[in-house]
């Protein structure tokens, strides 16, 4: 079930950034949008021993 949202989440950011980076083309935005997608993997990655805290 891990692996299921990790694909989800990676699919939805990254084509929200393909997007941004297209369209906003004088805007940095898709920056943030890879920054908050590599966090929320590493979160639903590492779930356990934050459940475990």
């Amino acid at each position: 079930m891990k692996w299921y949202w990790i694909i989800f989440l990676s699919l939805l950011f990254g084509f929200k950034s393909v997007l941004e980076r297209k369209y906003l083309k004088n805007s940095k935005q898709y920056i943030v949008t890879l920054i908050i997608l590599m966090l929320g993997i590493t979160v639903i990655y590492n779930i356990e021993w934050f459940i475990e805290l």
